[in-house]
């Protein structure tokens, strides 16, 4: 069955913005250790594996802040949306 109506896309200046930084929108189960997102202006660096809870409606990981090990804290996301993430070489 195909629905009628708009399709959602993205536009081109914001294409452009997420390539030129290297970011890649990511669903919280395909998080990897070492990666990288921004949450409230600090960089953060994934530290463990994401693991599932609730059913598998939300995923945890611990991160912290690059060469700040005392800024270790856990994080929680809904299974279902998108995060910017940023995969160094």
């Amino acid at each position: 069955m195909k629905r009628k109506g708009k399709r959602l896309t993205q536009r081109q200046g914001e294409v452009r913005t997420a390539q030129q930084q290297g970011t890649v929108s990511l669903l919280p189960m395909e998080i990897q250790i070492g990666d990288r997102f921004t949450d409230h202006g600090f960089e953060w660096e994934v530290v463990t594996h994401p693991s599932a809870f609730q059913g598998g409606k939300s995923l945890r990981a611990r991160i912290r802040r690059p060469g700040l090990p005392e800024t270790e804290r856990e994080m929680t996301w809904p299974a279902h949306l998108t995060v910017q993430i940023r995969r160094l070489p």
